[in-house]
């Protein structure tokens, strides 16, 4: 995207939903586990279409670099 599209939005590929996973209140079972073992609110989507997913973070001013570590430490330990 221009630099101009650039905010502080940004959505990730990560690998595919399990075929068979069920939808919980808050949408894929990995962004329930995420927030029951680390207390991390990330959105999980499918995109475009399950079982292809993404994830969206916003780095915003009450951010700090930490909080992206914990993400991708509880990432690689969920995927």
């Amino acid at each position: 995207a221009p630099d101009d599209m650039l905010g502080s939005m940004a959505a990730f590929p990560i690998p595919d939903g399990k075929p068979g996973d069920v939808a919980s209140v808050f949408g894929d079972p990995l962004q329930d586990a995420l927030f029951d073992q680390f207390r991390i609110e990330v959105p999980v989507v499918p995109w475009p279409q399950p079982p292809k997913r993404l994830i969206r973070i916003s780095a915003q001013l009450y951010n700090v670099e930490g909080e992206y570590v914990k993400l991708a430490e509880a990432l690689s330990q969920l995927l």
